[in-house]
């Protein structure tokens, strides 16, 4: 929301605070076992970046432990990679997810809420293929899926990044999403958008 400053949060919401700071310890203990298992085939990010030819992006990389929090200047876009594995001569995305126990347990195939977050990774670090692997929180049990995006969804997530930037550039606001949508959940002007309707 332009114009308006991110809302006060008078009382942190110390359960989520606790599933994060829970997520990232995880992820760490993850990516320190697998970085040791593969050695060589665990694959520094900014080195994959910098030996890309005429990679399109003006990008900076922060390292946080094992993640890198890559910054792309236009789109102006931050994310943060888990990791780029080797795994039988291919280059694989890492992408980590961890869950509540019921949640992971009924899982047979990628989260859909996640297939958007991770293709748009995939398109702007040109990984087609990815290893999504969900942990459960509780007893620490993992399921791994292997995704592949095509050239076809590459074309379309950088379309898409092009129709925003045009929107922006015309100063022109997306539809407001229903009221309690998903992606609403922890957004940071949730209690102005309801207040502005």
């Amino acid at each position: 929301m332009r114009g308006t400053t991110p809302d006060v949060v008078q009382v942190p919401d110390l359960s989520l605070q606790h599933t994060a700071e829970v997520g990232t310890a995880r992820h760490t203990a993850i990516q320190s076992k697998l970085s040791k298992m593969l050695g060589q085939d665990w694959i520094d990010v900014e080195t994959y970046l910098s030996g890309i030819p005429d990679y399109p992006y003006d990008y900076t990389i922060q390292k946080a432990g094992f993640e890198s929090r890559i910054s792309i200047q236009y789109p102006p876009i931050k994310f943060a990679c888990d990791g780029i594995v080797r795994w039988n001569n291919k280059l694989y995305l890492l992408e980590i997810k961890t869950s509540e126990y019921n949640s992971w347990e009924e899982l047979t195939d990628p989260k859909s809420v996640h297939m958007d977050q991770v293709m748009c990774y995939s398109t702007l670090l040109q990984l087609p293929d990815v290893l999504m692997l969900y942990e459960d929180r509780q007893y620490g049990g993992m399921k791994c899926y292997e995704e592949h995006f095509s050239i076809d969804d590459m074309i379309h997530v950088k379309n898409k990044f092009d129709y925003i930037m045009e929107m922006v550039d015309h100063n022109l606001a997306p539809e407001k999403l229903p009221h309690a949508d998903y992606m609403c959940r922890n957004c940071e002007y949730q209690k102005k958008c309801t207040e502005w309707g």
